[in-house]
């Protein structure tokens, strides 16, 4: 596809999620622990299985946390245009959900480690 001299392109992306594209990549990861080491290897590396595990549970991450706040935020698009990160994003959809959050342990602690 060929840009015309008075074709714009938008600064940034907008997304109108109908489905939770962080379950999708969850399912993925499952896909990489249940591989028998020999099926696996036929489509990557053999050292790429751990990495690609991270590579996948952020995206999984991303994915759930875009989702919850487009539904609970109206403004979620402006938000995420600003330069925001994880803790950043889940503080806020935790925030408008009116709940506490503890980044100090469990899930949220990990979450954060990983970003």
């Amino acid at each position: 596809m060929t840009k015309s001299p008075n074709q714009t392109y938008p600064e940034y992306a907008e997304f109108h999620l109908r489905c939770n594209p962080g379950y999708d990549f969850v399912r993925f990861i499952g896909w990489l622990e249940e591989a028998p080491p020999e099926k696996f290897n036929h489509v990557f590396a053999a050292y790429a299985r751990n990495p690609l595990g991270v590579i996948i549970a952020s995206c999984a991450i991303e994915g759930y946390i875009n989702y919850v706040g487009h539904h609970v935020d109206p403004k979620w698009e402006e938000f995420t245009k600003e330069r925001s990160s994880v803790r950043d994003r889940i503080e806020r959809i935790y925030s408008l959900l009116k709940k506490p959050i503890d980044f100090g342990l469990g899930v949220m602690q990990q979450v954060i480690q990983l970003f």
